[in-house]
């Protein structure tokens, strides 16, 4: 066996015995939650954000990567863009308002997870071992740490999922809560608007049409809220419109460059005139859009602008004449939820680089307008 081969074999002591401490941390934990805990919800609480926030201390302040490291560069200058949706932004920009350090807003989403998830696991009775191991395995608490807009949307869909259910067994609606979780599913994803009135359709199915008044309550709301939020956002907060780029279409549309499919001759010069396809192949990857083209020479921001609505329309011709094609890569770029294997953005998982963004952008808080 190669001398350098075995070099890298050979055990590291120091983190076996760290391991092991920290085993022996968490059977302590769990020990005196469970011996001194007797309310079901406050131990399965105490359980799930004590696992939440050893996460929270080793990837500290919280995992931001390129979109929400943005948003907060936006919220610390007072020069909202909508590129990412206002309503996440305004999060952060209360968050760093009220405490002053972006360290509280993951902080902040740990504990409302642990209540949300406390919540549905006390009702239905859990056994705390497998609350344990389904926080214990690293992509749910990575997720639940990250400073992303997906982890707030997931929450307000799981929310609202269990709501439903639990309306239906025990036969009574809660308006008001109803109300705030459909607003934040159509709040913090601009695809959530989409979304809504399906789940308000889905909802009256379900109950038979015996809430139809509640449904038609919770609709009037949620578009009054819609219509207020938006104002408030565009002329109170004067967020700045960005343009569209559909940049999801153009990562898919990729995926069949590196296949190579035929192309019409029109296709191909237009995804060539927003950037030449040598550099698909090689810059290609089916998890992120962010080492595709942004921020790289070769990419015409402005040709994709100014094709989105072709881009579209090739995307939709695209899966009705290769749909295998378009399903791999659908699946790929799902793969690290059932691969954790998948590098996918992981790599900046690290204490000392929580941020994925320039020196400049990393001077957020010495050019912050923010109220003192």
């Amino acid at each position: 066996m190669d001398n350098n081969f075995r070099k890298t074999l050979k055990p590291d002591y120091f983190l076996i015995f760290l391991n092991i401490l920290i085993v022996i941390f968490y059977s302590f934990i769990f020990s005196a939650i469970l011996t001194f805990s007797k309310n079901l919800f406050l131990r399965h609480f105490s359980i799930i954000f004590t696992i939440l926030f050893i996460y929270f201390l080793a990837y500290f302040p919280g995992i931001y990567t390129s979109d929400p490291a943005d948003q907060v560069a936006q919220a610390t200058t007072s020069n909202i863009e909508d590129w990412q949706t206002p309503f996440h932004t305004l999060t952060f920009l209360v968050v760093l308002k009220i405490f002053k350090h972006i360290g509280f807003y993951v902080l902040i989403q740990i504990i409302i997870s642990s209540i949300l998830f406390a919540w549905i696991t006390s009702k239905f009775k859990i056994k705390e071992i497998f609350i344990v191991l389904f926080f214990l395995f690293p992509l749910t608490s990575i997720f639940l740490i990250n400073a992303w807009k997906d982890v707030p949307w997931t929450l307000s869909l799981i929310w609202f999922s269990f709501l439903v259910y639990f309306s239906y067994k025990e036969n009574k609606i809660n308006l008001l809560a109803f109300i705030i979780s459909l607003s934040f599913i159509m709040l913090f994803r601009y695809n959530g608007i989409i979304l809504v009135p399906l789940l308000l359709v889905l909802m009256a199915l379900l109950f038979k049409g015996k809430i139809i008044k509640e449904v038609i309550a919770i609709s009037i709301s949620l578009v009054f809220i819609y219509f207020i939020s938006n104002f408030f956002f565009y002329n109170v907060l004067n967020v700045k419109r960005t343009e569209l780029t559909y940049s999801k279409d153009f990562l898919i549309i990729s995926h069949y460059v590196v296949n190579n499919y035929p192309f019409e001759k029109k296709d191909r010069e237009i995804i060539e005139g927003i950037m030449p396809l040598d550099k698909i192949k090689e810059r290609y990857n089916c998890l992120t859009v962010n080492t595709l083209f942004w921020g790289h020479p070769y990419f015409n921001i402005e040709k994709s602008r100014k094709y989105k609505d072709e881009i579209r329309r090739m995307l939709f011709n695209l899966i009705f004449s290769d749909f295998s094609t378009f399903l791999e890569s659908i699946l790929c770029s799902s793969s690290y939820i059932y691969n954790p294997n998948q590098p996918f953005n992981f790599t900046n998982y690290r204490s000392d680089s929580y941020v994925e963004f320039n020196v400049k952008k990393a001077k957020l808080f010495m050019d912050s307008k923010l109220p003192p």
